[in-house]
């Protein structure tokens, strides 16, 4: 408010504390009108603040730096990152278990999957690779949760495209659901990209997996322009997919 518009940058932390939703929403937009000329940098635990046109300029800490970027800066981090490998940690806790069916096996696997914070493409293989190896084959709730794990969409398709081509699950006949292909969605970087999954999908009958309004809601997420958001529209209506009151209420915000 002091700066008269000069050029200046604006750090906040976590400045939604206290703040009802609704003021939360326009917070941006309020600094922008007292500066437009103002950058604003900010951590929030609330997508509230960043919900209304913001979304393409949010990033999880962990897609803007490596864990050997985080080391170098912060000694608590850097011992975070540091501790066994988890594909390691994954195989000691394997071995841990005697006597048990493949089922309970594959139950804990999932679980400490589910622990980790992020892996790599070479680790998912290897994870894969290691219970192929045991003769435990994985299940939708695997292939979900390392899907989840991966910080870029390419290597989260690829990893996605293993399901289809049973290399690792023959014997469990999987087939992703609309939860492992939202969790994939949650990864791609552009609506054009989220469109073109979706409809490569849908002419995969084999699969027998159509989205859901929720993969709508994660694309339009994505949408910069009015021509992006038409895009959504008629192919969710392609799909018949109906709206709901959620859905609604991100797409009069994008407009």
């Amino acid at each position: 408010m002091l700066q008269d518009n000069r050029k200046t940058i604006l750090l906040l932390d976590e400045p939604e504390i206290s703040l009802h939703v609704d003021w939360q929403r326009e917070l941006i937009n309020h600094i922008r009108a007292l500066n437009p000329n103002c950058q604003i940098i900010m951590s929030t635990h609330s997508p509230s603040v960043y919900y209304k046109g913001w979304t393409d300029k949010a990033y999880r800490i962990s897609e803007l730096f490596s864990p050997t970027d985080f080391s170098n800066q912060s000694v608590i981090i850097s011992e975070t990152y540091n501790q066994n490998d988890p594909v390691e940690n994954i195989k000691s806790e394997f071995y841990k278990l005697t006597g048990n069916k493949a089922t309970t096996k594959l139950y804990l696997i999932n679980r400490l999957i589910n622990n980790i914070n992020s892996l790599t493409k070479a680790q998912c293989y290897e994870i894969l690779n290691f219970l192929k190896h045991e003769n435990i084959f994985p299940d939708v709730i695997t292939f979900t949760t390392l899907i989840s794990k991966l910080n870029n969409y390419s290597d989260a398709k690829e990893i996605f495209d293993l399901i289809e081509n049973e290399i690792y699950s023959t014997l469990y006949k999987v087939r992703p659901n609309e939860i492992t292909l939202n969790t994939l969605l949650k990864k791609i970087d552009s609506v054009e990209r989220g469109i073109k999954l979706i409809r490569e999908i849908g002419e995969k009958e084999k699969l027998q997996l159509r989205p859901d309004i929720i993969s709508f809601s994660t694309i339009l997420g994505k949408a910069k322009n009015n021509e992006e958001i038409r895009l959504i529209e008629e192919t969710r209506k392609y799909f018949g997919i109906k709206h709901n009151e959620i859905y609604l209420n991100k797409l009069s915000f994008k407009r």
